[in-house]
C-alpha cells in the first residue's frame, strides 16, 4: 500500500490489506464449520446462551440440551461447574445479539429458525465473531511489525504465523473455542503497549481493559499486567522520569486492569461462590503440577511439540533475540510473556490439549513469534520473493499438517509418533489421489 504508516498513528489504513481479507475470505469458504461440539465450544457457548437468552448464568439447560450435564461436576452453591472464560463469551455477544434479532425478524416471514438460542444462525454468529477477531488481530500485527520492523517482512511473517500455525484452524473449522479470540486479545494489547510510551493515564487505563480481557479469555495471560506494571516503573529508572509519575500509570494499569477482569471475577462469584478461583477446573479433577512442567515437551514432542507443528516457530524464536536489539522494550514484554506461557501449560495435566490440532494452547504466544519471525527476515536481508517463497514452505508445511487431521490420517487425542508425523507427511502426498476421491463421493453423497 502507499499509506505511509508513522508510530503512534492512529490511523489504521492496513486495515485494506485486500490479499489479508481475500485469504480470509477463501479460508472461511473451504474451512468455516459453525458447529458446537466438544467440550469447550460447548463450555464457551453456554454462557453466551444462558445470558442472553435466559438472563442468568445457570448453564444447567445448555450443558443438558448438548449432553454433557451428567457428566460435568456441580458447583458449592448449586451451579454447573463451568470453567471455561467468560472473555470469548463476551466477545461473541454483540454478533450473537445481531443474530437474535434477525431470527425473530425472519420469523416474520416465514423462516424457521427457532428463537431459542440453539438453531443455527446462533453458533454461526459466534464463530464468525472468532473469525473477525483473528482478521482483526493479524490486521494490528501487520502494523506492529510495519512500524517496529519495516514494510519488507509484515506481510509473510503474517501470513506465516497465521497459516503456518493452528490459528487458521480455530479461527475457521473449530472456531468455537477461545484461541481465534485469545490471539486477537494479545495483539491488540500489543498494540497499545507500543503506544503507552509518551502518553498519559487514558492510555494506560487502556492497556490494563485489554489485559484484563486477555485474562478474560484465558486466564494464564496475567502475566502481561504483571510485565507491563513492572517494565512502567523501570521505565521510570531508564529515562529519568519522575517515579510518581510512573506510580500514576500503574494505579492506572491496575484501575483498567481490574474492570477488564471484573466480568469473570462476578461469573466464579456467582457460580462458584468465590471472587477468586487458583483453578476453576479443579472441580473436574483437572489439575497443574507446578513442580514438574512437561517444557521439553510442550516445544519438542511429536504429539503436539510447538516446534515440529509449527516449524516457523524456530525462526521466530531466532528472531526474538534479534529483535531484543533492535526493539528491546517490546522484545521484554514479548519473551516473559512467551516463557510463562510455556510453563503454565508444561504444567497442566493434558499440555498437549487433548484433541487439538497442534498446539493450540500456545495460541497466545503467536504474536509474539510473528515479530521475531519478521526480525529474522529483516536480519536476513530477504528478498520479498525469498520471504513468501520461506514462508511459503511453512505454510505447506502447516496445510498438509491440516488435511491429515481433517481426514483422520493422524490421530487426534492419542500420542503421534515421529515417524508418523515427519514420513507421514511425505507418504500422504503419494495417497492424497485417494483422499480426493473418498472427499469427493463423500461431498456427492451429501448432495444426493
Amino acid at each position: 500500500m502507499s499509506v505511509k504508516i508513522k508510530p503512534g498513528n492512529w490511523n489504521l489504513p492496513s486495515w485494506l490489506d485486500t490479499w489479508l481479507i481475500l485469504t480470509w475470505l477463501v479460508v472461511l469458504l473451504v474451512l468455516f464449520r459453525p458447529v458446537v461440539h466438544g467440550y469447550d465450544p460447548v463450555g464457551y457457548f453456554s454462557w453466551v446462551r444462558s445470558a442472553v437468552i435466559q438472563g442468568s448464568l445457570d448453564v444447567t439447560d445448555e450443558f443438558d440440551h448438548y449432553a454433557i450435564g451428567k457428566v460435568r461436576p456441580t458447583s458449592p452453591v448449586g451451579y454447573k461447574a463451568n470453567p471455561w472464560g467468560v472473555g470469548t463469551p463476551l466477545l461473541w455477544t454483540p454478533l450473537y445479539l445481531v443474530a437474535h434479532m434477525l431470527v425473530g425478524l425472519a420469523r416474520i416471514f416465514g423462516a424457521t429458525a427457532e428463537p431459542d438460542g440453539y438453531s443455527w444462525p446462533y453458533p454461526a454468529a459466534c464463530a464468525l465473531s472468532s473469525a473477525i477477531y483473528a482478521l482483526a488481530g493479524l490486521m494490528l500485527l501487520k502494523i506492529i511489525i510495519e512500524e517496529r520492523l519495516g514494510k519488507s517482512p509484515a506481510r509473510p511473517a503474517v501470513f506465516a504465523i497465521w497459516l503456518a500455525s493452528p490459528l487458521v484452524f480455530y479461527m475457521s473449522a473449530n472456531s468455537l473455542m477461545s484461541h481465534a479470540c485469545e490471539f486477537f486479545a494479545i495483539v491488540l494489547f500489543l498494540f497499545l503497549w507500543v503506544r503507552t510510551e509518551e502518553y498519559g493515564p487514558g492510555r494506560w487505563f487502556l492497556l490494563g481493559l485489554t489485559g484484563g480481557l486477555a485474562m478474560c479469555v484465558r486466564i494464564q495471560n496475567a502475566p502481561i499486567l504483571a510485565l507491563a506494571a513492572l517494565f512502567c516503573c523501570l521505565d521510570a529508572f531508564g529515562t529519568g522520569k519522575p517515579l510518581l509519575l510512573r506510580v500514576r500509570s500503574v494505579v492506572w494499569l491496575g484501575i483498567g486492569g481490574l474492570v477488564g477482569f471484573l466480568p469473570q471475577l462476578i461469573t466464579w462469584r456467582v457460580v462458584f461462590g468465590s471472587w477468586l478461583l487458583t483453578n476453576p477446573y479443579a472441580p473436574s479433577g483437572e489439575t497443574f503440577d507446578w513442580s514438574s512442567p512437561h517444557l521439553l515437551d510442550v516445544l519438542f514432542s511429536s504429539t503436539r511439540g510447538l516446534f515440529p507443528w509449527v516449524p516457523a516457530a524456530i525462526p521466530g524464536v531466532w528472531g526474538l533475540f534479534i529483535l531484543s536489539k533492535r526493539q528491546p522494550r517490546l522484545a521484554a514484554m514479548l519473551v516473559p510473556h512467551a516463557l510463562s506461557q510455556v510453563y503454565v501449560i508444561g504444567s497442566w495435566h493434558v499440555w498437549w490439549g487433548a484433541a487439538s490440532f497442534g498446539p493450540r494452547l500456545l495460541t497466545g504466544i503467536l504474536p509474539a513469534l510473528a515479530l521475531g519471525l519478521a526480525a529474522f527476515l529483516a536480519h536476513c536481508h530477504r528478498k520479498a520473493s525469498s520471504s513468501y517463497l520461506f514462508c511459503g514452505l511453512l505454510v505447506v508445511w502447516n496445510l498438509l499438517l491440516l488435511a491429515r487431521y481433517g481426514l483422520q490420517d493422524l490421530a487426534r487425542n492419542a500420542p503421534i509418533s515421529w515417524e508418523q508425523l515427519i514420513l507421514g507427511q511425505f507418504q500422504f502426498l503419494t495417497r492424497l489421489p485417494h483422499f480426493i476421491t473418498r472427499v469427493i463421493e463423500g461431498l456427492l453423497r451429501q448432495a444426493s
